[in-house]
């Protein structure tokens, strides 16, 4: 995950000045397109609608990026449960996303 943050033009932890990545958003109905610098793929991402317009009328969303592994069936507790205790621990990193149409 480490590696992930580096490609995507370095993170800051929960104390620090949160930076731009060069990571860039494209939103489009109810999913966004997390795309990485310098490949032609990207992750795409279920988001609610009023979400993706929220972003794309802001221009930017903040990314959190946890270091330790997290199932992709995690509830909404769980994930609740899993952010709190990597905040504690310092097992997140932050950074803001552009948004492009």
């Amino acid at each position: 995950m480490r590696h992930l943050a580096e490609t995507l033009g370095g993170f800051a932890r929960a104390e620090d000045l949160v930076p731009d990545t060069l990571a860039t958003l494209v939103t489009v109905g109810s999913h966004a397109l997390l795309r990485f610098p310098g490949t032609r793929w990207g992750l795409k991402l279920p988001a609610h609608p009023q979400w993706t317009r929220l972003v794309h009328d802001h221009g930017r969303a903040a990314l959190i990026l946890g270091l330790d592994p997290l199932t992709q069936s995690a509830d909404a507790p769980r994930i609740d449960a899993y952010l709190d205790a990597a905040l504690v621990r310092g097992r997140l990193l932050f950074g803001f996303a552009c948004c492009t149409t």
